[in-house]
C-alpha cells in the first residue's frame, strides 16, 4: 500500500496532476494496515493474560507455560492448515464448495477467530488440568496422613494424577469436541465464502485439542 502511494505521489508531482487511488477501497486498506500493525501486540498481551490467570489459579509456573504452549500450538495448526486449504487448495479434490481454494482467507477471519480459538483451547485445557490437580491434591493429603515425604512419592504421585485425570476426562473432552465440531460444521452449508472459512477454522480448532486428548 505504501509503495503504491509513493509511486502515485511521485507521478502526481512529475505530471502536475491529481492522482486518485481507486483500485481498492482505501479505507479498507488503511483499516487492515492499522489493525494488523497491532495484531502481534494483541497476541503477546493475550498470552501474558492467560499465563497470569493460570499462574494465580494453579499456583504454578510450569502448568501455565505448558497450557500457553499447547494453546498457541493449536492456533498455529489451525491457521496453517486453513492456509493450505484456502490458499493452496489441498482439499479441492473433494469437490465440496466449502473446501475450495479461493486465493486466501479473509483478514477479518484471522482477526476475529484468533481469540475464539484461544478460548476454545483454554477451555479444554483448564478442564483437564483442574481434574489432574484435584487428584494430585487428594494423593498428597493421603501421603501426608501416612507420613510419606514429597521426596519419596512425588514422581509417582504426579504420574498417577496425570493418568487418572486423562482417563477420567479424555473421553469427555473428545466427545464435547466432536459435538461442537458437528455444530460448527453447519457453517459449511452457507453460500458465503467467509462463513465457510469461519466454520473450517472453528471445526479444526475444536478437533485438534479433542483428538490430542486421546494421544
Amino acid at each position: 500500500r505504501n509503495a503504491m502511494l509513493d509511486v502515485a505521489k511521485r507521478f502526481a508531482v512529475s505530471m502536475n496532476a491529481d492522482v486518485y487511488y481507486c483500485w481498492y477501497n482505501p479505507i479498507t486498506w488503511d483499516t487492515i494496515w492499522e489493525v494488523f500493525k497491532y495484531f502481534g501486540t494483541m497476541i503477546i498481551v493475550e498470552g501474558i493474560v492467560v499465563f497470569v490467570i493460570l499462574t494465580y489459579v494453579f499456583k504454578s509456573l510450569l502448568i501455565p507455560l505448558r497450557a500457553v504452549g499447547t494453546i498457541f500450538l493449536t492456533v498455529a495448526f489451525t491457521f496453517g492448515f486453513c492456509d493450505l486449504v484456502y490458499e493452496h487448495n489441498i482439499l479441492g479434490w473433494t469437490g465440496i464448495d466449502a473446501f475450495k481454494g479461493v486465493d486466501g482467507v479473509e483478514w477479518t477471519n484471522t482477526l476475529v477467530l484468533f481469540s475464539m480459538i484461544v478460548g476454545i483451547g483454554l477451555d479444554y485445557d483448564i478442564f483437564l488440568l483442574t481434574r489432574i490437580k484435584e487428584y494430585y491434591d487428594e494423593a498428597r493429603e493421603e501421603d501426608e496422613k501416612h507420613g510419606f515425604t514429597d521426596d519419596e512419592v512425588e514422581p509417582k504421585r504426579t504420574l498417577v494424577a496425570i493418568h487418572k485425570g486423562l482417563c477420567d476426562t479424555g473421553h469427555i473432552i473428545t466427545a464435547a469436541g466432536l459435538i461442537m465440531a458437528v455444530a460448527f460444521s453447519g457453517l459449511f452449508f452457507s453460500t458465503i465464502e467467509a462463513i465457510n472459512k469461519m466454520g473450517f477454522y472453528l471445526v479444526f480448532s475444536v478437533l485438534v485439542p479433542a483428538l490430542m486428548s486421546l494421544i
